[in-house]
């Protein structure tokens, strides 16, 4: 006798697929995990690449503000019960941006339908997703140990599953002239740009040959960190602003420094992204990089006690002087099984299977 298959519904919403929550749903969704059948909600003019989507929320877009995604979350919520009631097996849902959980955690609590919680960011109240999670018994899925951490859970009692890139197999070769710092995020008071721009000048006061460059930057600057960063670098030379490009990776050298000072952090997949190429790194304490093992936490990687510039540029500085280890890329790729969901289907298949009511 055939037994059926679980049914997983990332539970997402919204008009596309972009950003890190979305980006890390678009791995699961590629991934063949035993004994689960994974589909997609998403607003109901989004297109799917297959017929595994399930276009027929409502919200157009998600995680926009506390206020607003409570509003459309209960809306989402009414009409993903109804969809589910119309189907003829339960779901299991994975809820990934806020309008999601609040949809998915209604429907746990009127149908019963077994509820996963993933976090992807370090909410300021966790009480409240602990709350929603009481009220649809609902379980946690973490992206780092460290946002295991923040809500209170032990990671080695929970489920963590971290992000994952396409590991490069080689990076563009060692640049000339002045060493380059590197920044990717977007232009938002979190990320600490304008702390980043007013490091510089104390990292060239000391003789150091260097220049920025930061990526991130909107065809029209609509907000006004963006202006601020953008005035910021108007006052210093060597500093370059580059339009937001999802492969910004591609033009990273191996000997150049990514700077990443985002705070709070759940995870920073740029990070990632720098770490594979081998690159130096200077970041804030508290990161994933703290998960490594002993000589991969610290090779290559300098950490600023804090975002006051006078500190990010004393890391800065150090980074600079710190030769370009050229088989730090090799090194690191040793650690690529940490990520993403490849190397632990079965793990997860077995998590998911065993959540209560899942096979009823």
């Amino acid at each position: 006798m055939d037994v059926r298959p679980v049914k997983l519904l990332h539970v997402l919403g919204g008009l596309n697929l972009k950003g890190g929550a979305e980006a890390v749903v678009r791995q699961w969704m590629a991934e063949a995990i035993p004994g689960v059948e994974q589909r997609l909600w998403m607003h109901h003019e989004f297109t799917g690449e297959d017929d595994r989507t399930v276009s027929a929320g409502i919200a157009r877009s998600v995680n926009r503000s506390i206020l607003w995604d409570a509003l459309n979350g209960v809306i989402e919520g009414v009409t993903l019960i109804r969809w589910l009631r119309c189907q003829e097996h339960g779901f299991v849902l994975q809820a990934h941006s806020r309008v999601g959980q609040i949809a998915a955690v209604m429907a746990g609590f009127w149908l019963l339908c077994p509820v996963v919680l993933h976090m992807h960011v370090l909410p300021g109240q966790t009480w409240i997703y602990r709350f929603l999670a009481w009220i649809s018994n609902a379980r946690f899925l973490f992206n780092s140990a460290k946002t295991c951490r923040h809500f209170g859970g032990s990671p080695e009692r929970s489920m963590i599953v971290q992000p994952d890139i396409e590991w490069p197999k080689r990076c563009k070769e060692k640049g000339r002239g002045r060493t380059r710092f590197v920044a990717a995020s977007a232009f938002v008071p979190g990320k600490n740009l304008v702390e980043l721009v007013k490091a510089l000048r104390p990292v060239r006061s000391e003789g150091l040959d260097v220049e920025l460059h930061l990526v991130g930057l909107r065809n029209d600057p609509a907000n006004a960190y963006e202006r601020e960063v953008i005035q910021n670098c108007a006052a210093l030379e060597h500093v370059t602003l580059h339009e937001w490009n999802s492969d910004w990776y591609a033009e990273l050298k191996s000997d150049d420094i990514f700077v990443h000072l985002g705070q709070p952090e759940s995870f920073g997949i740029v990070m990632l992204e720098a770490f594979a190429r081998g690159c130096r790194l200077v970041v804030l304490r508290e990161t994933f990089l703290d998960e490594f093992p002993h000589g991969e936490r610290f090779a290559g990687i300098e950490r600023a006690a804090s975002i006051v510039p006078d500190r990010v540029a004393a890391a800065m500085i150090r980074a600079a002087r710190t030769a370009h280890d050229p088989k730090l890329m090799a090194r690191r790729s040793a650690l690529r099984a940490r990520f993403g969901l490849k190397g632990r289907l079965n793990e997860i298949s077995n998590w998911i299977l065993e959540i209560p009511q899942c096979t009823q």
